[in-house]
């Protein structure tokens, strides 16, 4: 679904995914949108802000949230380069800050399916929120999947009644997602070797 707003409060209302409160501070243009999809249990979100805004709140309860903006922004207080994504896990609390027009996406995931085994949760990163710095390859597939079912969905809603097509695309999200661990789980691993 895709929407537009001309008032900054009823944006704020129809994002997803959170418990938050958003502040305006910063205005170039009266203009949001948003656009968001449930993929299988999986929930997509992609936003666009006239102007600067501040974040803070906190996730749900039963799953990881992925967001990914343009620097610059802040998250948590760290500022985040261009490839770095914001994870949260569930009941993270979060802080994310930006000045200038700028444009979002987040990306929903249960905790069931993105660490499904005890041996993947134990290889799981410490339940905390976090800047992700993964291979900018690796946040290019993660954003452009997003991007571009969100678009196809815009453009041929059938798309969103198709359970193989919304399975592809459940499983190549999710695989994109578990990929932005990548540095997290290689150091992991080599801090356990040693």
């Amino acid at each position: 679904m895709s929407l537009n707003f001309t008032e900054f409060e009823a944006f704020a209302e129809a994002v997803q995914d959170a418990s938050f409160t958003i502040r305006m501070c910063s205005l170039e243009e009266p203009k949001w949108s948003l656009q968001y999809a449930t993929v299988g249990s999986l929930r997509v979100q992609q936003g666009y802000e006239g102007g600067g805004s501040f974040t803070e709140g906190v996730t749900g309860s039963d799953g990881w949230t992925f967001f990914h903006q343009l620097p610059p922004f802040y998250a948590n207080g760290k500022g985040a380069t261009q490839d770095g994504v914001f994870a949260a896990p569930p009941g993270g609390e979060f802080c994310l800050a930006c000045q200038p027009v700028h444009d979002w996406l987040t990306v929903f995931v249960p905790t069931s399916l993105l660490f499904p085994s005890p041996p993947e949760l134990e290889f799981a990163p410490p339940a905390r929120p976090q800047l992700l710095k993964p291979p900018p390859h690796v946040t290019r597939r993660f954003t452009s999947l997003v991007r571009r079912f969100l678009s196809a969905a815009e453009h041929r809603p059938q798309l969103l009644d198709s359970p193989v097509a919304l399975d592809c695309f459940q499983n190549d999200l999710l695989a994109a997602t578990k990929d932005l661990f990548t540095r997290w789980r290689d150091s992991y691993r080599r801090h356990f070797v040693r």
